[in-house]
């Protein structure tokens, strides 16, 4: 019997462990097995605790899937070390362990990013890719490329035909948290230099899509900065209002998707 055991960095956030089991089951379900949630810190169970569940259960081969979308210090040190830890845990009860491979930034990824951003940024909002970002160049390097690939797709479906801008180029006196990524898609690191009020003076309208898996407290931070400068707009709008005697309603400037959750459930049992 194989059983999915998905593996998550972990959060803080009240309400991120309960994405991360919806996950864990709408991926068990698609793919016919078992399913269970795991979490590198901050949560229970750790891996040994969700394998230890597993085997008890019945299961004799176990798939684990980091949650992770890059090759960064998680999934280069983290994981490999507790996989040791319960790959001799799961020999000595009989059974085996596979690692399958993360979520990743591959065409599975700019796939659904692209349907998230059709079906939920508004027309004309110049879209930011919100990502927890990494010590590691090469994991946001990753990303950065994942969005000049779904931006690219974006402007051959909106502009088929049409002539479209080249890509930006990355200024090279720019870290790569300060970097924009594409033409109609900017990336901004969570852990990087606050950016959405500088790409907001640039951009009337802006939708933020998160590169998580689930609720954060950084994505939270990414959406209080979001609603201040929506607050800021308008406050200012109002008081040119009240000067002009006119109606100050507006639309929000900047708007923004929940976290991938469970839209990642296809992604995660194509792994078993």
């Amino acid at each position: 019997m194989t059983a999915l055991i998905t593996l998550s960095h972990g959060s803080r956030h009240p309400q991120a462990v309960g994405l991360i089991d919806e996950l864990s089951a709408a991926a068990a379900n698609s793919a016919g097995v078992e399913g269970y949630s795991s979490h590198l810190e901050f949560n229970e169970p750790d891996l040994r605790t969700a394998v230890a569940e597993a085997i008890a259960d019945g299961h004799k081969h176990l798939v684990i899937v980091p949650l992770l979308f890059t090759r960064g210090f998680h999934q280069k040190v983290d994981v490999p070390e507790q996989l040791a830890a319960v790959r001799q845990q799961a020999q000595r009860a009989g059974a085996d362990v596979e690692l399958a491979d993360g979520l990743g930034t591959g065409v599975a990824m700019e796939e659904l990013l692209s349907r998230v951003i059709a079906r939920e940024a508004p027309a004309g909002a110049h879209v930011v890719l919100v990502s927890v970002g990494s010590s590691d160049h090469a994991a946001n390097a990753s990303v950065d490329k994942l969005a000049r690939r779904v931006a690219a797709r974006r402007a051959g479906v909106n502009q088929a035909g049409a002539h479209q801008p080249g890509v930006n180029q990355p200024d090279v006196n720019q870290s790569d948290a300060e970097q924009s990524s594409a033409d109609g898609i900017s990336v901004v690191f969570a852990t990087g230099p606050n950016r959405l009020a500088e790409l907001a003076q640039h951009h009337e309208r802006m939708h933020l899509v998160p590169l998580f898996v689930s609720h954060g407290l950084l994505l939270d931070r990414m959406y209080r900065q979001a609603e201040e400068i929506n607050a800021a707009q308008a406050g200012a709008a109002q008081a040119g209002a009240e000067q002009a005697g006119a109606s100050a309603e507006q639309e929000r400037r900047i708007t923004y998707s929940q976290p991938l959750g469970t839209a990642l459930a296809e992604v995660v049992a194509a792994q078993i």
